[in-house]
């Protein structure tokens, strides 16, 4: 499963990158810390997930996965959030990412909810090849 993590805040990017790629079955093929940078490798890369950050500068996660699908990619899409998003499932569904998860949630919460993103985009692969 090939993996773009965007968050602007580098420890928390690296962390999520050194947890997720204990997996065998996860490649982190890139990681951008910007909105605008996701759109951009994202298009490039073209990735099964990404783990999107909410806030971030030069574009918010929510603005990023717009343009992300006004490109095309069926990438499953994630939203991370902090504490203090008063973001709603429906707004991320506007957006057209595929689920939230808040930033306090627990690793194997992390892990569960990536997985079942990531099993998604698999057999929505499978589907478009065939």
């Amino acid at each position: 499963m090939r993996l773009l993590i965007v968050d602007d805040h580098r420890l928390f990017a690296e962390s999520l990158m050194a947890l997720l790629s204990e997996d065998e079955r996860v490649e982190v093929v890139g990681m951008a810390h910007d909105g605008a940078e996701a759109v951009e490798l994202a298009t490039q890369l073209q990735p099964d997930v990404i783990l999107m950050d909410l806030k971030m500068p030069v574009m918010d996660g929510l603005e990023a996965t717009r343009r992300i699908r006004e490109h095309g990619l069926e990438s499953q899409i994630l939203i991370l959030t902090g504490t203090d998003s008063a973001v709603g499932s429906e707004e991320v569904a506007q957006a057209g990412a595929s689920g939230y998860l808040r930033k306090e949630s627990g690793i194997e919460e992390l892990r569960g909810v990536f997985l079942e993103a990531a099993s998604l985009a698999a057999v929505l692969g499978s589907a478009a090849s065939s």
